[in-house]
């Protein structure tokens, strides 16, 4: 199973299941992973899409890229 769950919105808090990071909205939980992942990790964005999850993979490929330069 998961290790980490990362919730959006205002019912994500509800939910008490494993380690949870809650945020305001998807740009947060965007530069969250960014700084936080490292290789190998996976990770499934799902979500509707008005919660404007396309938001966080631009801010992935930035880091990844931005990591690689280096």
């Amino acid at each position: 199973g998961p290790e980490s769950k990362l919730t959006l919105g205002t019912f994500a808090k509800i939910n008490r299941e494993g380690k949870t990071v809650h945020f305001q909205n998807s740009i947060e939980a965007g530069r969250f992973l960014a700084t936080t992942l490292q290789e190998g990790d996976a990770v499934l964005i799902k979500g509707s899409h008005g919660m404007r999850l396309d938001q966080i993979r631009p801010l992935l490929v930035q880091s990844i890229e931005t990591a690689t330069s280096v």
